[in-house]
């Protein structure tokens, strides 16, 4: 199935833009453009839920303007723990180079966000971009 994925980023301060054109046969892909979460400086484990599908995603972009952990599906009990750069977080899409799979170990039902900035408040954007027919 032909894919067309045009994906524009701009992260300026504490901004983080998202544009993204997409084209699919007979309208497989979805899109999921969460609203923008925000948390204070040093907040621990704020939840989004944000339901990725490993076997499905064909985009993912998790884009937050301080330094924070990530941990998915379960505050306590992660299935997986990254720590993402102020700005920088996790861009991927089908046909990057590697598999999804080799980032997260487990379908995402939810994630759980910790600020490590001490002295500012930050923010995440999250851009989830799935085929439909899988």
């Amino acid at each position: 199935m032909p894919k067309t994925l045009n994906v524009s980023l701009n992260i300026s301060g504490e901004a983080v833009n998202v544009a993204i054109k997409t084209t699919a046969v007979n309208n497989a892909l979805r899109r999921y453009e969460l609203p923008t979460t925000e948390f204070a400086a040093s907040a621990a484990n704020k939840e989004v839920l944000a339901p990725i599908d490993i076997s499905a995603a064909s985009l993912v972009m998790i884009v937050p303007t301080t330094e924070v952990t990530l941990k998915t599906n379960s505050s306590s009990e992660a299935t997986d723990t990254k720590t993402l750069a102020a700005g920088q977080g996790i861009i991927w899409w089908d046909g990057c180079g590697f598999d999804l799979s080799d980032y997260f170990s487990a379908d995402i039902t939810a994630m759980y966000f910790t600020n490590n900035d001490e002295a500012n408040a930050g923010s995440v954007s999250i851009v989830i971009l799935d085929d439909a027919t899988l």
